[in-house]
């Protein structure tokens, strides 16, 4: 139990730290430690499942894992009480990680995001939003939402990436859980948007 407690203050550190929190699904621990038959020479073996830009975070995370060793937490409760284990961070996509099949019965959850289920219907969200002037402002935004071709470069937009559904020019569902990253692009341009709770069909 007390490696587990151990993973869950780094899960907590992680989490205050990073940037973009939003992008973070869940943070699992795996191997050993959440089987119970770890000892205080193993290493700690934690994969967080993302959104995107797994590259990135990933290096972020390493930089905050060695923030977290050199922490007042870290360096007053775990080091006294002889917990110094390494911590190996797996950054990724769940669904596409080979070990996925292997987690249930062996693995235990540090963090979740929170999605709310509509009851009989799917978790999914529309959000709708006026005439944006300048004109300048309403292109911006659109090539952040829809993306746009520079010469030959395709730049794929947020709703590309989060998989999402363009309904009009300025009407889109999205799925709840990436609710947080959109109001956020939202909030950049300062222009208001309606977000409308109901059922929609999968998208």
């Amino acid at each position: 139990m007390e490696l587990i407690s151990y993973a869950l203050d780094f899960s907590s550190f992680i989490l205050q730290n990073i940037k973009e929190k939003e992008k973070i699904k869940s943070i699992i621990l795996f191997g050993s430690a959440a089987r119970g038959t770890a000892d205080r020479e193993s290493d700690i073996d934690i994969f967080i499942d993302v959104i995107e830009n797994e590259k990135k975070l990933e290096k972020e995370i390493k930089t905050i894992t060695g923030q977290f060793f050199n922490s007042m937490k870290f360096k007053n409760y775990w080091k006294p009480l002889g917990i110094e284990n390494e911590i190996n961070v797996i950054v990724g996509y769940l669904e596409k990680w080979k070990l996925k099949d292997s987690l249930p019965g062996s693995a235990v959850t540090l963090y979740q995001k929170y999605t709310m289920q509509l009851a009989g219907g799917k978790n999914n969200i529309l959000l709708s939003w006026g005439a944006i002037q300048p004109n300048a402002k309403r292109v911006a935004l659109n090539k952040k939402l829809f993306g746009h071709k520079h010469y030959k470069t395709i730049y794929k937009g947020l709703l590309e990436q989060y998989k999402g559904i363009k309904l009009g020019a300025n009407v889109i569902i999205i799925p709840l859980e990436h609710l947080p990253v959109f109001e956020k692009i939202f909030r950049s341009y300062k222009i208001q948007v309606k977000i409308h709770r109901a059922l929609f069909p999968d998208m």
